[in-house]
């Protein structure tokens, strides 16, 4: 089994002393283990093994131990050896000649290291899916029979995009279903419009919920500003771009948009 290195400052212990417990002073080097200087089988003067008691030997028990201590050598030292002296153990012992016991070492001041670290499950963190709109459904306040037209879109199924006009007392919706948006995220739809001459589609944008859902009003006040909105978009880019015609460019754009009606059939 391991022993511990014993450190400056380790507690040692003379049962012949009045106070039993000492201090070891190391002055042997300046060889640090765990920030604390290592004792070696050199720090074996009255410097180094310090008492503040009275010898039981001495007559009367009136002299310190200081004064009549006589140490010999260290025992049971390691086998590493530091600036040439070995390390001192924490089963080192060390003879006192004037009391005829040994002193020992009760607290070495190295601070116990894991010998093996045992391995741990790690946490496994799943694959982060991809955000996407999974469906979309037009909502009535009126019943399915009522309603002109009551439509589910799903992602993968574009075959019908088409909203009739409602009746004034009808009021449409877009619920979309989302996975994998956060709340209070925005979520942008394009809608093809049938009055629109340039046949551009139109973005709408509406917030997710706690419920993985949005809600866009077709026939809101708000829904018709953000129509107005791209309609105006669209033909100022149109005028921009006719702007950067040449002459014989626009002329062409014009008859492009603007056919002659056809001749006379003769």
């Amino acid at each position: 089994m391991a022993k511990n290195y014993v450190c400056d400052g380790a507690k040692i212990e003379c049962q012949l002393c009045t106070k039993p417990e000492g201090t070891l002073m190391v002055t042997s080097n300046q060889i640090k283990v765990q920030d604390k200087i290592v004792a070696t089988a050199k720090d074996k003067e009255k410097v180094n093994l310090i008492f503040e008691g009275n010898c039981k030997k001495s007559t009367f028990q009136m002299t310190p131990c200081i004064a009549v201590i006589k140490l010999e050598k260290w025992k049971n030292t390691a086998d590493l050896k530091v600036q040439g002296s070995e390390a001192l153990l924490e089963n080192s012992t060390i003879m006192c000649a004037y009391g005829g016991i040994p002193i020992k070492i009760t607290d070495h001041l190295q601070v116990n290291e894991p010998t093996e670290i045992q391995p741990t499950d790690a946490p496994v963190i799943a694959p982060v899916e991809d955000a996407t709109v999974t469906s979309m459904e037009w909502m009535s306040n009126k019943s399915t029979e009522d309603s002109k037209s009551v439509k589910t879109l799903h992602q993968h199924d574009q075959t019908d995009k088409a909203v009739t006009e409602e009746s004034e007392e009808e009021k449409l919706w877009l619920e979309i279903t989302t996975q994998n948006i956060l709340p209070g995220q925005k979520v942008t739809i394009t809608l093809e419009d049938e009055n629109d001459s340039n046949g551009e589609p139109i973005a709408l944008s509406a917030i997710v919920d706690d419920r993985e859902k949005a809600t866009i009003l077709l026939n809101s006040e708000k829904e018709e500003e953000q129509v107005n909105e791209g309609r105006e978009e669209r033909r100022t880019n149109q005028k921009a771009k006719e702007n950067e015609l040449t002459p014989a460019q626009k002329r062409a754009w014009n008859k492009a948009i603007n056919p002659l009606p056809p001749g006379p059939k003769w």
